[in-house]
């Protein structure tokens, strides 16, 4: 990758994240928590073809996470997030949502 276009998208990446906090710095007056969620989701999946490109996704998905600890923050009571830290409980289910296992519907 050259440099220029190394720098082209990093500024793509910050210009995203600029945009995920204009959104964020919104709510809750304006915009929607879920839309918010689904976009960090959407950029925090984007992966990079080289080296240079995986780094920058690294850090990325680094300054997402920050926005979605916030999105928390904003959200949910102290107690709750400090609760949450102490007791994390079970890895997210995969993308089918069923953790990764086949489940048979009663009847099928």
């Amino acid at each position: 990758m050259a440099p220029e276009e190394e720098t082209a998208l990093a500024e793509e990446l910050y210009g995203i994240r600029r945009f995920l906090m204009q959104i964020f710095a919104d709510l809750p007056n304006s915009g929607s928590v879920v839309d918010l969620q689904r976009r960090l989701l959407a950029e925090h999946a984007r992966k990079g073809a080289t080296r240079v490109e995986h780094d920058l996704f690294k850090h990325h998905r680094t300054k997402l996470r920050a926005i979605g600890d916030a999105l928390a923050w904003l959200l949910l009571p102290a107690h709750t997030i400090r609760t949450l830290s102490k007791h994390p409980g079970r890895a997210a289910p995969a993308a089918d949502g069923h953790g990764g296992r086949r489940i048979r519907h009663a009847g099928g």
